[in-house]
């Protein structure tokens, strides 16, 4: 039988190349990957979405820009109602003890809700406010919020009580979603247009960017970067530090479509709050018109945002430890990737998949070298769930770069 050998190796060039471009867009650091929290009972809006908030312990907390607040499980997706009527429930914010702050819109009031007594509410705030929707919580400066008809940004001594104008910008065009970065600055973003300000912790106003699209819902600070709910373009929007941007989920066209980046699509996305740690933007979408007076459904959303830990995961859940250990090797030199390959195998151990946790900490310490901190995270997986001589011997390799630490002494003794 005639083999036509050119053809034969058109095939082979062409099934590599798939393969690799497949790797590539699964485990590219760079996709954004979002999802639909499926919710136990249906949040209902009648012409709105309010905002987006995450506690502490990871709740979300969603309001309907109408009468209802409801507090979520960010796993199961159990609905809780935690209070009705509101008059316009706009933006929200968690306080560092715990317990959400509600702005009422239509009223000019923010309220704080007791995170432990679904119902019960007392007043916060009712002077200095108009048209209240974002709220951002510094704990050494006070409570921001964005006064859409006033065009102002209003300050909030932190135990309550009345505003005060904080800062102000001739371009200011209902002022919307605010959020903070490391340093104290704010950031705004307007409502009738798409307007970036920066605000100093000394009340100095600039113009950050001015971003194509529609008008803007709220905004949130994470991994270095501004992430954007773009209400009338229905597309999430990171804003880098440097005013580059990106889309990061949504095509310009409403839809609930899970995926990464553009093949993922929002509608009229609005609430927007970082949450885990910043590795992940909880936002809401709406299943329904977007008009006063019609019923539509709430929807909450999942974006997962770049890291190693959740590429080196998903590449073991894809194709087992040898793919696991391409990504790491592809991504091993990339900045901060020693707490992200730790956090990856914390999980992966968690998860019931020990001999995969312990097999990527022996190879990341083989290439990586030997570090204090590498030798004790092995150690530590080894004594819980492998080879305990090989954990001591690795304890004993630690505490000869640390002759001093008691610690990596009792836990050579407790395997003995």
């Amino acid at each position: 039988m005639a083999v036509n050998f050119f053809r034969l190796l058109t095939l082979a060039i062409g099934a590599a190349l798939l393969s690799g471009q497949a790797v590539a867009q699964t485990f590219d650091l760079e996709r954004h990957e979002t999802e639909t929290l499926e919710t136990s009972a249906d949040m209902i809006s009648w012409g709105g979405m309010g905002g987006v908030a995450v506690d502490r312990q990871g709740y979300i907390w969603q309001s309907n820009f109408g009468e209802y607040l409801w507090r979520i499980h960010p796993k199961s997706g159990e609905v809780k109602e935690f209070g009705d009527g509101f008059l316009s429930a706009s933006g929200n914010a968690a306080l560092p003890g715990g317990d959400i702050l509600q702005a009422e819109f239509a009223t000019g009031r923010i309220w704080k809700i007791d995170r432990f007594k679904a119902g019960e509410r007392t007043l916060f705030s009712d002077e200095g406010l108009s048209g209240p929707v974002g709220i951002a919580v510094l704990r050494d400066r006070g409570i921001f919020v964005t006064n859409c008809f006033a065009g102002n940004i209003a300050r909030i001594p932190l135990e309550g009580g009345a505003a005060e104008v904080f800062a102000t910008h001739e371009l200011f065009n209902c002022p919307n979603g605010v959020t903070a970065d490391p340093d104290g600055n704010l950031y705004i973003v307007n409502n009738q247009d798409t307007y970036v300000f920066k605000i100093t912790p000394e009340g100095e106003t600039t113009v950050f960017a001015h971003l194509p699209g529609g008008g803007h819902g709220h905004i949130a600070y994470a991994q270095g970067a501004l992430y954007i709910a773009q209400l009338w373009n229905h597309k999430i929007i990171r804003l880098e530090m440097n005013g580059n941007h990106k889309v990061v989920a949504g095509d310009g066209r409403p839809g609930l479509k899970d995926g990464h980046d553009r093949a993922a699509s929002v509608t009229h996305p609005n609430g927007l709050a970082a949450a885990s740690g910043g590795s992940v933007l909880i936002h809401n979408s709406i299943d329904g018109p977007m008009m006063v007076g019609d019923r539509a459904r709430l929807v909450i959303r999942k974006t997962y945002l770049p890291s190693l830990s959740r590429s080196i995961r998903k590449a073991f859940e894809a194709g087992g430890v040898r793919r696991m250990l391409a990504v790491y090797d592809q991504h091993a030199s990339a900045p901060g990737a020693a707490s992200q390959v730790s956090g990856a195998a914390t999980v992966l151990l968690q998860q019931g998949h020990h001999d995969a946790g312990v097999r990527l900490l022996e190879h990341d310490l083989k290439q990586a070298g030997e570090n204090e901190q590498s030798l004790m995270n092995l150690a530590d997986a080894h004594a819980q769930y492998g080879d305990r001589e090989r954990a001591k011997e690795l304890y004993q390799a630690a505490a000869v770069m640390k002759p001093d630490d008691l610690s990596l002494q009792k836990r050579i003794e407790d395997l003995q």
